[in-house]
């Protein structure tokens, strides 16, 4: 009788551990609690334009360290404000029929090749400024050393913290991700419910 369990217990132990192998444990790309730059995995980000000469439409990234603000109420967050309406005029080329019809921007971060084959979920947690305003929707965009992209809208964000998981299953059929380039938050005039604000950024990882 002790025997067989003894056996049983040796058995499952190693079921357990071949598991276990088949994961990757969490990696977090970016907590933001330094307030600088590079992310934790020594990958840069910052916030891009659509165009450089047309300041009309912009995002900017900066950190914010006010306990009201940031999750956990300590460190850091990252800040972006964005504009995607551009005003007549705040381009040199307003006559430039195709900045009439887009405007768009947001923030990039490398991912440094990590293999998001070897995670289920990418994970980062979202904050909208109830002052300022802030679209309760946006674009999400995941690239791969190999030119692939995953795209992701995320909604119903609002003025507390909220957690997004990203199913990376999802994007097996979008491409090879063994190498992952770039996540990237994308701000767009057409899907934006409000076309200036602030949205808050933290707690970047894999799991």
């Amino acid at each position: 009788m002790n025997k067989k369990y003894f056996i049983l217990f040796l058995v499952m132990g190693f079921v357990l551990v071949i598991n276990s192998a088949c994961f990757a444990e969490k990696l977090m790309i970016a907590d933001f609690n330094r307030g600088e730059k590079p992310n934790l995995i020594s990958g840069d980000f910052g916030a891009w334009n659509k165009t450089e000469w047309d300041r009309s439409q912009f995002c900017n990234e900066t950190f914010t360290a006010d306990p009201d603000i940031v999750y956990g109420s300590k460190g850091c967050s990252l800040q972006l404000d964005y504009d995607v309406d551009p005003k007549e005029g705040g381009g040199l080329c307003w006559t430039d029929t195709d900045t009439k019809k887009a405007a768009y921007n947001g923030l990039w971060m490398r991912l440094e090749k990590i293999d998001l084959n070897k995670y289920d979920e990418f994970v980062f947690y979202v904050k909208g400024d109830a002052d300022f305003g802030y679209t309760n929707k946006f674009k999400v965009e995941i690239t791969s050393m190999a030119g692939d992209m995953a795209r992701f809208y995320v909604t119903d964000v609002c003025d507390s913290w909220q957690k997004v998981v990203l199913p990376l299953y999802k994007i097996k059929n979008d491409g090879d991700f063994s190498q992952a380039y770039e996540f990237k938050i994308v701000f767009e005039d057409t899907v934006a419910t409000k076309k200036e604000g602030r949205i808050y950024i933290d707690e970047i990882y894999v799991q």
